[in-house]
């Protein structure tokens, strides 16, 4: 089963939204049944609200939560019974790295099952810093194989520990990425 809410960022929307949430009994049924979930820039909703659903996804696998208020406290309310593969994560300005990094490391709903992760930032607060790599880029789990980090502060430094993705990565987005066509040649070239 899933729902698509993309771009529904009104009050009123964000109201109804509360109710069915809230009041509706059926709704209530229906969600651990729910495996694709996106509320693709729907800004209007609040964190908590946006934890109080989350909590009750017990069989989620895809998740897109593009451009919303999605707090730390709201993703670390996954259930450990859910199987994450599919995360979009961009452009949402209230997360931090720490608890990102925490949430990929050890939350049982996606260290082991994660495929896709879009991080693509923008002027936001969100954007991982150059030092956020070498905490984030090692937890990276081994099933990935779609990382996008544009937007995000690469430098060359960071280039091994890209590279050492490769391995299993089949889709790298590094829009931005201050990298010259040496540290690009790297990526098809890791020994030469």
């Amino acid at each position: 089963m899933s729902w698509t809410s993309c771009g529904c960022s009104t009050g009123l929307f964000s109201q109804a939204f509360i109710r069915a949430l809230t009041t509706d009994g059926s709704l209530a049924m229906d969600l651990p049944n729910l495996q694709w979930l996106s509320l693709h820039e729907c800004s209007s909703i609040s964190p908590p609200v946006l934890g109080l659903l989350l909590c009750r996804l017990t069989h989620l696998t895809h998740l897109d939560l593009a451009r919303t208020q999605i707090s730390d406290s709201a993703l670390l309310a996954i259930p450990e019974t859910a199987r994450i593969t599919h995360l979009n994560l961009s452009r949402c300005s209230r997360l931090r790295v720490p608890a990102l990094v925490k949430l990929l490391t050890t939350h049982a709903a996606l260290r082991n099952s994660l495929v896709y992760l879009n991080l693509m930032a923008d002027s936001t607060p969100f954007r991982l810093s150059e030092y956020d790599f070498y905490t984030l880029l090692p937890s990276i789990p081994g099933t990935m194989r779609s990382l996008n980090l544009g937007g995000a502060r690469i430098t060359p430094e960071h280039v091994p520990l890209l590279v050492s993705l490769s391995t299993h990565l089949e889709e790298l987005g590094l829009s931005s990425a201050s990298l010259s066509v040496r540290d690009i040649r790297s990526f098809f070239c890791p020994h030469g």
